[in-house]
């Protein structure tokens, strides 16, 4: 049996670092074994070193990201992505741009792929290997 600790608001790379503590626990444990980590985090590289002696002992993945916190990417590079302050727009700042005249769909699909493809070369950059799986 495989237990996938996929919970948004516990993922190793989550939006509340404390809560990565408990993943890891669970990891040390046995009772986790695939969870997926956010690359575009501030603090994924603290959270790396956490889970790097459990690399090839669980399935760990990786989870894209556009709608929260901040891109790997420059700003600059993805505009139409980000806020003026750098971060992402949010899910309910992307859905109140769509509307009939783009036909519920505004999304710079380009830049989504340019951020995503950062995402994940920073994952293969940090651990020497393909994630797991993408989500």
């Amino acid at each position: 049996m495989v237990i996938n600790y996929d919970d948004k608001e516990k993922h190793i790379i989550t939006f509340k670092i404390e809560n990565s503590l408990e993943v890891i626990e669970a990891i040390k444990n046995g009772i986790v074994r695939n969870t997926g980590i956010f690359t575009n985090m501030p603090w994924f590289d603290e959270i790396a070193e956490w889970i790097r002696p459990y690399i090839g002992k669980i399935d760990l993945g990786i989870d894209l990201n556009c709608s929260t916190g901040w891109p790997v990417l420059d700003p600059k590079e993805i505009p139409d992505l980000c806020q003026e302050n750098g971060k992402y727009k949010t899910s309910s700042m992307n859905r109140a741009l769509d509307n009939e005249s783009n036909n519920y769909d505004h999304f710079n699909y380009e830049q989504i792929m340019k951020e995503y493809d950062a995402q994940i070369q920073k994952y293969i950059k940090k651990f020497d290997r393909l994630p797991d799986y993408i989500q």
